[in-house]
């Protein structure tokens, strides 16, 4: 059996029994996405034809920093506790600094990734019958080397 468990900002507590919180498949997808690399170290010179590019061991192009977007939906059984997670919730956004550790387990393996973002807005949000909120939130990663990775010993590359 897999479950996927999200928790926001080194919390103990997962984000769904905490803020009613889950991802939609699609954030996973975005987190997942491999960063893009900078420019390469390259010259262009007219003594010579088309341009030198540096990528020896000592000069391979750094990852870049990048904006993702996630879809987030927000659970409650009723609306006092809809409008209570909301509020806790958006008071974690405004931190700012939001960190994002994805824990999978499946069988007896298990894999846990944090991600460190920087909430920079929310571009959509809809309620439905003060029970389901979902919100589109933009964030940017600004280092996406700054991971913590940690898996189980039976995981093999």
């Amino acid at each position: 059996m897999k479950t996927i468990a999200t928790y926001i900002n080194g919390d103990t507590t997962n984000s769904y029994v905490r803020y009613g919180i889950r991802l939609a498949e699609t954030s996973l997808t975005a987190l997942m996405t491999p960063p893009p690399l900078k420019d390469y170290i390259s010259n262009s010179s007219a003594l010579e034809h088309g341009k030198r590019v540096l990528t020896d061991n000592g000069n391979r192009p750094k990852v870049n920093e990048r904006e993702v977007q996630l879809v987030i939906s927000l659970e409650a059984s009723s609306l006092a506790q809809f409008l209570t997670r909301y509020r806790a919730f958006c008071d974690v956004l405004k931190q700012g600094v939001v960190s994002i550790t994805l824990v999978v387990t499946e069988n007896a393996t298990r894999y846990s990734e944090t991600f460190h973002l920087n909430f920079l807005s929310c571009s959509q949000y809809s309620e439905f019958n003060g029970r389901l909120g979902k919100f589109t939130l933009k964030f940017n990663e600004p280092n996406p080397e700054n991971r913590e990775l940690v898996t189980t010993s039976d995981i093999t590359q």
